[in-house]
């Protein structure tokens, strides 16, 4: 294992000098990692993120501050500002109202007496009984 004595000190390091030996095997990775620290720090090449490289920024923070407000409006679709301050927009959608259910005429005697002789003439197997 290589001393941390025996290397230079890593704030005497600069942009020119020789990282190589802190990347050997036995330099502490703690060292290792200062001096990777300050190599990055010290070269201008190093040290400015690659302008086109999408992946070096952060993104924990959301760009937008504050909620975003929108003309979209659930069920009424896109609803500009003009719109919303005419009195027929403010009116509810007659296609969006709940259909009326439509009441079910009683069936007359002869459709009652028709359903009841289907019911009659079906076998116990729920199908229709076979003539004899």
């Amino acid at each position: 294992m290589i001393r941390a004595e025996d290397l230079p000190p890593v704030d005497s390091l600069t942009a020119e000098s020789d990282f190589t030996v802190f990347l050997e095997e036995g330099v502490p990775e703690e060292l290792k990692k200062l001096a990777l620290r300050r190599l990055w720090s010290t070269d201008p090449f190093l040290a400015q993120p690659d302008p086109l490289d999408i992946h070096n920024l952060d993104y924990t923070m959301p760009a937008v501050a504050e909620v975003v407000k929108t003309v979209y409006q659930v069920g009424r679709g896109i609803v500009l500002p003009e719109e919303e301050a005419r009195p027929e927009a403010a009116a509810p959608n007659p296609a969006a109202r709940e259909p009326e259910i439509a009441e079910r005429p009683e069936p007359s005697e002869e459709q009652a007496g028709e359903s009841t002789l289907a019911a009659v003439a079906t076998s116990p197997n729920g199908g229709p009984e076979k003539p004899s």
